[in-house]
């Protein structure tokens, strides 16, 4: 994606940011719905400030195509993205387990569903990423 169709990106994003929030305020929407909307802008200004600093400033817009060339921290993102991955679901089989016993059982078969999810949806794009590479 160019930087030019990230700005309509987060820009259009910053306006449903603004609408939901207004419509919270205004008593539309769920006050953790219009908490949603006013996030959804926060992270869409700070992303067109980033888009306009990196258009802007050539010392900037370097470091980050620098950034984003280095293989190193590519590799440290996966290996990240991995230990993540792996705590959650252990994490959540564990929860899954302890729950039982204390009476929660909704909740305890809400994780176990959630981790079983994780696992599938892993597995789906292990399919999908062995048959592209």
């Amino acid at each position: 994606m160019t930087n030019k169709q990230r700005i309509v990106t987060y820009s259009a994003s910053a306006a449903v940011g603004i609408a939901v929030t207004v419509a919270g305020m205004l008593g539309y929407a769920d006050g953790a719905i219009a908490g949603c909307g006013g996030v959804l802008l926060a992270i869409s200004a700070l992303k067109l400030f980033k888009g306009y600093r990196y258009e802007t400033d050539p010392a900037y817009a370097k470091r980050i195509d620098t950034s984003n060339a280095d293989e190193r921290l590519a590799f440290l993102a996966t290996k990240a993205a991995e230990s993540t991955f792996q705590l959650s679901v252990i994490l959540l089989a564990v929860l899954s387990l302890a729950l039982r016993p204390l009476g929660a059982n909704d909740t305890a078969n809400l994780l176990g569903c959630i981790m079983a999810g994780q696992v599938a949806l892993y597995w789906l794009s292990y399919l999908f990423v062995s048959k592209k590479y």
